[in-house]
């Protein structure tokens, strides 16, 4: 247990309350039976249970819950066993007093965990500034220009990753997401879940995990290390709102050591090679990188995990880790999306983010900067895009890594049509990279390993074997780097070297050491391209190319694909969708139904088989496939999924999800279209489903005005939820030509009632940003602002939106002035109007007029005259009249004892009232009218005062 000495003045303050309030609330019970009864209730409420080791340190260390609600769930019912009754078991004038009391008490808890969470373990060694974190960021900013596998692909002319870099969006998912249909289907309502916004927004929540998901070559990898070397270029120019990352793969988190040991060797893996100097220690890691900044773990590729345990074990690190020390680190983990619910051993209620794709506009940047070095790029980037069409890649390209692949493959060889379907791009991208390391000299470099090996051995017999055994490896190394990829994809994570040792063409003689023979193997993997080389092993460039390669291997002949065949569709009146991920699925598939034999009609008649009788999961596994382009039959697909589209007993989203799959075959857009159509227009199914098939509609080429539509009647539709109305609004707003209509749309549903308050608000705020509509915005923003009917904090919101339109500083001053001194409002929307008016340059009298006028305000609850204290003291030339409030505040007899004590936490902030806050502490701790927990707050707080000498 932690001493007082070790626990600085806040915490000190939390966990003292803490004992108190067990030692008076328990009386025969124990600490475990009241957080079984606090997590019985968070459970009601679909909370995460609370954890008896996290709530000890609460009580040991003084350690500030991860959010107050979580405390405040234990201390509510430590209240009420100690004999206090919540408000609705009373009638009359109880009721009333005990309202009071319980809103005072939760106020008194809310201050004692700010302050403990702001606050600092006492002996915390400072790391901010230090040379070592500098040198690691100074190596982190270097790899800015790489791209996450650049060095197999051999091109000294591939473009620098800040050269080709386009910005993506990504969408926060509601908690209602997490339990819908599943990620492939639920992809439509997932969009329409919030605005869409940099996908950057994710490494800055306030939460100490976030999630981010996206399919296979969405962007994950890429935005991670962007991010991380930018937050380290800016953190080295000195900006104070710099996260200080450090990436690390999933996979190492498998491991027995510490987190602090992991990130050292993680990182001083990848940075040696950018000029990392010195050998970076995991004590670096042990200690924030400078006060009050944790470190921004950036977890990648945790699908890449095959076990399901294995993911959870390292999820459940980074879950406990977080809780233990949440000053130290926060973590963004990225990943494809993962079975149903597997990612709520996160905790069900982290912030999750879909990585979206390349928008049409993003592609053709993307293009453009990739071939910006050819003459007239703007030309080249046309002809990509008319060679996407061509080939029926032009909705796969919008994943950044097919964009990648497929600009690399036409900068290759410009007069070269595009590969058919995602397999073709895959097999002409292994082809490129033979050829683009054709300088690597790779036949002469295996004859000199070969004879480098052979040459060990001077007795003739033990020299043919060697270089026997040898070109036998080298003769089969196609497959055996499939093999590879075959054993890796289903678990086997031992040494790559060693993997192949074990297959049937790989036979060492017995005279050739071990050593030896395993060096040689690797000479043979190093030069071809298809392997990078990092941590003592060999890896393939991106999971999508271990598919592929373990795609060629379980089809590499007949009896083999016969198996699959049975294991992926095993015969059976009730068949089930196959069990591999959909990316490595789409490789398999795309193998069966283009190989020689009868394997390729026996699958496609058990997909057909399969899509017939199967329910919801098929409709997904189809359209999934089609998503990645996968080479299905067109004829049975598109007969199936217009059978989805129209199955009434599906979800909304499900026919969704087919209509648009149905879309997108081939020769049946027209179709696709009208199924979209009819969904959008049908009443019995749910507003954000119909907003998604309008959406999916706006997607089809030619139906861009049907969809335009569909948007304005679901957006003007009374009936619906406000958030499915404005989704249909920012949905019109997106497509291309139609602007002036979603302007005049965002201005109707400003002003509707109907509509909650931050709604109107996020509407009024889209509407002040379009360019020639900024008056007309900053028009509704003030209706929002002077609107009685919505609450003080959405009008205070509202204003601070206002304040960011440029022009409109002057009614922005006038709205808070209002706000400050309006009483139907709450007393923290008041206070926060006040502080924002001081704020404002050359109002800071006003503002500091107002917040007097609300501390000294007798009708106003405790915390309000509290903070418009701390708020006078903290504009300039008003600490000694803030000071003078919170001093009367604390003196007043009248108010309540914890909000007493309060006034004199506030004093203690302001400098050079040190020595008048212990005063009144002393004072506060010797009141005997004053509630016994207020007295021993005050004593705490007493015993952390330092007061300078004089």
């Amino acid at each position: 247990m932690s001493t007082m000495e070790d626990l600085s003045a806040e915490r000190q303050a939390l966990r003292v309350a803490l004992l108190q309030l067990e030692a008076t609330a328990l009386q025969g019970r124990d600490r475990t039976a009241a957080i079984k009864e606090a997590t019985k209730r968070r459970k009601n409420s679909e909370l995460p249970p609370l954890q008896p080791t996290t709530v000890g340190g609460w009580f040991e260390k003084g350690t500030p819950a991860k959010d107050f609600a979580t405390l405040w769930a234990l201390v509510e019912v430590l209240y009420e066993w100690s004999g206090r009754p919540q408000p609705d078991s009373l009638s009359g004038p109880a009721h009333a007093t005990a309202v009071g009391w319980w809103r005072g008490k939760r106020e008194l808890w809310q201050t004692l965990y700010r302050q403990a969470k702001r606050s600092r373990p006492a002996g915390a060694p400072p790391a901010g500034g230090s040379p070592a974190v500098k040198g690691y960021l100074a190596a982190v900013r270097k790899t800015a220009k790489s791209h996450p596998y650049p060095d197999a692909w051999g091109d000294t002319h591939l473009p620098d990753l800040t050269d080709v870099y386009v910005r993506q969006q990504a969408t926060p998912q509601t908690s209602a997401d997490h339990d819908g249909p599943g990620p492939e289907v639920a992809a439509s309502a997932r969009s329409a879940a919030g605005p869409a916004q940099h996908a950057e927004e994710v490494f800055y929540t306030v939460s100490n995990i976030s999630v981010l998901l996206a399919p296979a070559g969405s962007g994950k990898s890429t935005l991670l290390r962007t991010h991380r070397a930018n937050s380290a270029g800016r953190w080295l120019q000195g900006e104070a709102d710099a996260t200080v990352p450090v990436l690390v793969d999933a996979s190492v988190l498998t491991t027995a050591d510490p987190l602090p040991a992991v990130l050292a060797k993680a990182a001083a893996n990848e940075l040696t090679r950018f000029g990392l100097l010195d050998e970076l220690a995991a004590d670096l890691f042990r200690h924030p990188p400078r006060p009050k900044t944790p470190w921004l773990v950036l977890v990648d590729g945790l699908d890449e995990i095959p076990d399901t345990d294995t993911r959870h074990a390292v999820m459940q690190t980074i879950t406990e880790t977080a809780a233990a020390q949440p000053a130290l680190y926060r973590f963004v983990v990225a990943s494809r999306p993962l079975p149903a619910r597997e990612l709520d051993t996160l905790g069900p209620h982290v912030p999750r983010f879909e990585l979206q794709p390349f928008s049409p506009r993003d592609l053709q940047t993307y293009a453009t900067n990739w071939f910006r070095d050819l003459n007239d790029p703007a030309r080249h980037a046309q002809a990509f895009t008319t060679g996407l069409e061509r080939s029926h890649l032009d909705v796969l390209a919008h994943t950044p890594l097919m964009a990648f692949l497929l600009c690399r493959l036409y900068r290759a060889d410009p007069s070269r049509p595009l590969p058919h379907g995602r397999t073709g791009v895959y097999q002409a991208c292994v082809e490129l990279l033979y050829e683009l390391n054709t300088h690597k000299n790779i036949k002469t470099t295996h004859d000199e390993a070969i004879r480098h090996l052979k040459d060990r051995h001077q007795i003739p017999r033990d020299n043919l074997a060697a270089e026997q055994a040898a070109g036998q490896v080298r003769e089969h190394l196609p497959e055996l780097i499939d093999y590879l990829a075959h054993e890796r994809i289903n678990g086997n994570t031992a040494p790559a070297v060693e993997i192949f040792t074990s297959h049937l063409q790989v036979n060492r003689p017995q005279r050739l050491k071990e050593h030896l023979w395993n060096a040689f193997i690797g000479d043979l993997l190093r030069p071809t391209g298809l392997l990078t080389e990092h941590r003592g092993d060999f890896h393939f460039l991106h999971q999508t190319f271990l598919e592929y390669h373990a795609a060629r291997h379980a089809t590499r002949d007949e009896q083999a694909r016969m198996q699959l065949l049975d294991q992926l569709f095993p015969r059976s009146w009730r068949p089930r969708v196959p069990a591999p991920e959909p990316s490595y699925l789409g490789f398999l598939l795309d193998a069966l139904l283009a190989s020689p034999g009868g394997s390729a009609a026996e699958t496609t008649s058990r997909l057909e088989t399969l899509t017939h009788r199967g329910g919801t999961s098929a409709c997904q596994f189809l359209v999934r496939q089609l998503d990645l382009r996968t080479n299905l039959f067109t004829e049975s697909t598109a007969r199936q999924l217009t059978r989805f589209a129209q199955r009434k007993a599906f979800d909304g989203f499900s026919r969704v999800a087919a209509a648009r799959g149905l879309a997108a075959v081939e020769g049946y857009g027209d179709a696709g279209a009208d199924q979209l159509t009819a969904i959008a227009e049908d009443s019995t199914i749910g507003g954000s489903a119909r907003v998604a098939a309008a959406r999916g509609l706006a997607a089809v080429e030619g139906y861009q005005d049907r969809a335009v539509e569909l948007y304005a009647r679901l957006a003007e539709d009374t009936t619906f939820d406000g958030f499915s109305r404005l989704s249909a609004a920012r949905g019109l707003g997106a497509v291309e030509g139609y602007q002036g209509r979603a302007v005049q749309l965002y201005a109707r549903l400003a002003v509707d009632s109907t509509i909650d308050g931050s709604g109107r608000v996020s509407v009024a705020e889209g509407l002040a940003a379009v360019e020639g509509y900024r008056d007309a915005g900053a028009d509704q923003l003030t209706a929002i602002a002077e609107d009685s009917t919505i609450s003080g904090d959405m009008r205070v919101s509202a204003a601070r939106a206002l304040a960011a339109v440029e022009g409109y500083q002057g009614r922005v001053a006038q709205l808070y002035a209002r706000l400050a001194v309006d009483s139907t409002i709450a007393g923290s929307a008041r206070v926060a109007a006040a502080r924002a008016l001081a704020a404002v340059e050359g109002l800071g009298d006003e503002g500091a007029d107002r917040l007097t006028a609300i501390a000294e305000d007798s009708t106003i609850d405790g915390f309000s005259r509290v903070a418009a204290a701390r708020g006078l003291a903290a504009v300039e030339g008003y600490g000694d009249a803030g000071a003078g409030q919170l001093t009367a505040i604390a003196e007043d007899s009248i108010i309540s004892g914890d909000m007493r004590v309060a006034a004199a936490r506030g004093l203690a902030a302001v400098e050079g009232y040190q020595g008048r806050a212990a005063q009144l502490y002393a004072r506060l701790a010797n009141d005997t009218t004053l509630d016994r927990f207020s007295r021993v707050s005050a004593l705490q707080a007493l015993a952390g005062v330092r007061v300078s000498p004089g």
